[in-house]
């Protein structure tokens, strides 16, 4: 494959990787005391329900998983493997991995703009108020939020450079941040949206190198695909499908889904960003290209979730994947021209120690001590030792030698809680394709049902059912949900099938 000679012309200064002296310790031990923090919270932050069901995916590693792609699974199994079964261990890599993405970040900063905004831009993607707060917690967003930033930053090689090669470096981190979360997609669409609009750039839309990188972005993805294909689109389906399932406009949803946006990132870092952004619809033609990119590679997934959010609910996290975009546009905001914005050195300080601040407090609300002054906020992450607790009181004072749910969130943190206790899901049962069937003699033997929500169903499911009282979840002493206990047998044929809301026929 011949060089294609790329962009004569980029517009972009193009310094060296090393990094100057001056202010890079103030920056690093920021970063460094944001990771420290969060490997405190680590420790004392349960994990939540999906959290749990991503630590039993990791108990048996695949290529695909009904809810999202695996590469989750494989990150806990990793952190697990290396340092132990714990939540600190099984959410290690993730931590490590907002710190990588502050030195990628600063990279990116520091070829785009100058070596005062790649520092910036770093610290202030720690001072986001949720990954400054939940950025500890291992969920699919933190290997695609690094893998982003790695896509993008061999984007920018390929301005400056004028070398094809580094197209295939694209189509590597796209498609492993593919493998993490399926709306990486979006910064595919980001590309192409801005070669077609850089004229400079737009000479790659012809060259062998840009689509040798799709196509390594394909082959990195494909096991996935194929994965897909032979669970009838399984995790494709329920992502990209939830749009089309969805009810008429919701004023409440999008109103909701605005104010997350302005907020969850950081208000200050949020105007910051704006400011920059709105001195590049002005034409302001310093460093204009630059700003381009991270705009146009932003804008697909920023305009896809606010239009699910106008018929459904648009969850906070699923905009983290550019999350380290704002921050970079807030930090060439805040050193840019103009008099409406405050001093940088204070402004950076703003940012900083409010974000510090809410990170803390975030982490301590999540952990359980501030969880009071807010009832019911944090009930996802209380009460589950406790519950997990009460469930096994309950199974050992039946002789259950396993416990069935209908429902995941529960099964994850029983099983997560319970360790070599088996627990079925007696719903759902594609959720656990990728795990092997239990041992049928146990399953065969007596086993602790527990329902939540209408029992009749289960009753016509499961004949014979012993009633053996309730088991009830419990946050900050408040009933939150009642299971229904009942006693089991020869139950096996049965939850192979799965005993859905109809009887499981």
């Amino acid at each position: 494959m011949q060089e294609n000679p790329g962009p004569t012309r980029s517009g972009i200064a193009a310094p060296p990787f090393g990094l100057p002296e001056d202010r890079v310790g103030i920056a690093v031990t920021i970063v460094l005391a944001f990771a420290a923090w969060h490997v405190v919270a680590a420790t004392m932050i349960p994990a939540f329900p999906d959290e749990a069901y991503y630590f039993q995916w990791s108990h048996h590693p695949s290529i695909g998983y009904y809810d999202h792609p695996p590469m989750v699974a494989w990150w806990i199994w990793l952190g697990r493997t290396l340092f132990g079964d714990s939540n600190l261990a099984g959410r290690s890599l993730f931590i490590a991995a907002l710190v990588a993405d502050s030195a990628v970040i600063y990279l990116i900063g520091r070829r785009l703009f100058d070596h005062l905004t790649g520092l910036r831009a770093a610290v202030w993607l720690n001072a986001t108020f949720l990954l400054g707060a939940a950025g500890v917690i291992a969920l699919p967003d933190g290997p695609a939020i690094l893998f982003w930033s790695l896509a993008v930053l061999a984007v920018v090689m390929v301005m400056q450079s004028g070398t094809g090669a580094w197209w295939l470096a694209v189509g590597v981190f796209a498609g492993l941040g593919l493998v993490s979360k399926y709306t990486v997609l979006f910064l595919g669409v980001g590309i192409v949206l801005t070669l077609a609009v850089d004229r400079d750039l737009r000479r790659w839309l012809a060259s062998p190198w840009l689509w040798a990188g799709g196509l390594v972005a394909l082959a990195v993805v494909a096991p996935v695909i194929v994965w897909n294909l032979q669970h009838d689109g399984a995790s494709l389906a329920l992502q990209f499908g939830r749009i089309v399932n969805s009810p008429n406009f919701v004023p409440r949803l999008l109103l909701e889904h605005i104010l997350s946006f302005f907020l969850l990132p950081n208000p200050l870092v949020t105007v910051l960003a704006g400011y920059a952004v709105w001195r590049w619809l002005a034409a302001d033609q310093e460093h204009r290209r630059a700003v381009s990119l991270l705009v146009l590679t932003a804008a697909p997934i920023l305009v896809f979730m606010t239009i699910h959010a106008l018929r459904a609910q648009a969850d906070a996290h699923w905009l983290v994947p550019i999350y380290p975009t704002l921050a970079l546009l807030a930090a060439h905001g805040s050193v840019g021209p103009g008099r409406r914005i405050p001093h940088p050195r204070v402004a950076g300080r703003y940012v900083v120690v409010v974000g510090a601040a809410f990170a803390v407090a975030g982490g301590l609300f999540l952990a359980g001590p501030l969880s009071q002054l807010v009832p019911g906020a944090a009930a996802q992450f209380r009460g589950w030792p406790a519950f997990a607790a009460d469930v096994e009181a309950k199974r050992r004072e039946t002789g259950a030698g396993w416990i069935g749910v209908n429902d995941y969130n529960y099964v994850a943190e029983i099983a997560h809680h319970l360790g070599g206790v088996v627990v079925e899901q007696v719903t759902e049962r594609y959720r656990y394709s990728y795990r092997p069937a239990s041992d049928p003699a146990v399953i065969d033997g007596p086993g602790l049902l527990l329902v939540l929500g209408e029992v009749a169903p289960f009753e016509r499911c499961f004949p014979g059912l012993v009633p053996a009282g309730e088991v009830v979840h419990r946050v900050n002493e408040a009933p939150r949900r009642r299971f229904s206990a009942f006693l089991i047998d020869n139950a096996h044929a049965r939850v192979v099938e799965g005993c859905d809301a109809d009887g499981g026929r």
